[in-house]
């Protein structure tokens, strides 16, 4: 799943918390500003089972984190 909501996406990952959680989702890619952010994205991701695979600051000043299912989720 890509998640590109242009400055909303922190509401987006809070509201798709039953989608997150969803066994059959291997992975999400979403664009992320300020740091709090991105903490507050890894929170969440985390309590929905996906970690951190890697992020990239390549886009605009936006930085790119990607997340991916864990085994025990």
């Amino acid at each position: 799943m890509k998640i590109d909501v242009d400055g909303i996406e922190i509401s987006i990952l809070r509201s798709a918390s039953k989608v997150l959680k969803h066994p059959n989702l291997k992975s999400v890619i979403v664009e992320l500003g300020t740091p709090i952010e991105q903490q507050e994205a890894i929170a969440i991701m985390k309590q929905a089972g996906l970690e951190l695979k890697h992020r990239s600051t390549r886009n605009w000043g936006e930085t790119c984190f990607i997340f991916e299912r864990t085994s025990t989720a």
